[in-house]
């Protein structure tokens, strides 16, 4: 029982890793945009703990002076409305 137990909590911790860590993120943002200023990374609220979705997203100054999300579950990337 406590092995199945075992698996089952590594699985989920496993599962709950990022694909794509800060450097990664750069490197992708970096063949698209001349400029790339890693920022931070911002928390995501979620209802509750999931490993699936992704509790955290990298944010990224481009070129242009925009803002953009990289998910780094997905590699998706997401422009920001500008600060007001």
């Amino acid at each position: 029982m406590g092995v199945i137990f075992s698996l089952l909590i590594a699985g989920a911790i496993y599962f709950g890793l990022p694909n794509y860590s800060v450097a990664e993120a750069e490197h992708n943002l970096k063949q698209v945009h001349k400029n790339v200023n890693y920022v931070n990374d911002v928390g995501v609220v979620n209802e509750g703990w999931n490993p699936f979705q992704p509790n955290r997203v990298y944010l990224f100054e481009i070129d242009s002076g925009d803002r953009v999300l990289f998910l780094p579950d997905s590699g998706d990337i997401i422009k920001t409305r500008p600060p007001m």
